[in-house]
């Protein structure tokens, strides 16, 4: 039982980090967004936030879009980092069935967002 409680307590807070930091990210976007004025708006496909590099760049420039991409896309990386987090824990129990059964979900779910459609 206890070890339960500490898997469910490991799942909240890794949940409850991630929208706090990633919301934070947000937050930074939109001040930025709001500082740069209306002038230095633009849409991600004007502003270039398509590949990983062109993310980092735009982080390291302070672009508004690409703090606010970068924001969403932590968001959206939650629910694969709790199937990632929850088959370490099966692993740790050595349950096989459940670690076989959250490798599947996990590698659908990297696979999906790698290619970019649901499989």
């Amino acid at each position: 039982m206890a070890t339960l409680k500490r898997s469910e307590l490991a799942i909240s807070h890794l949940l409850r980090g991630g929208v706090i930091f990633s919301g934070s990210v947000l937050v930074i976007g939109w001040v930025l967004e709001l500082t740069q004025g209306s002038s230095q708006s633009q849409t991600s496909a004007e502003a270039g936030v398509r590949s990983l590099n062109s993310l980092v760049a735009g982080l390291h420039a302070m672009s508004a879009q690409a703090w606010i991409s970068m924001g969403l896309l932590l968001l959206i990386s939650l629910p694969i980092l709790r199937v990632a987090l929850t088959f370490l824990i099966f692993l740790q129990n050595r349950d096989r069935l459940f670690s076989v059964l959250t490798l599947y979900v996990l590698l659908l779910l990297c696979a999906s967002s790698l290619l970019g459609k649901a499989l």
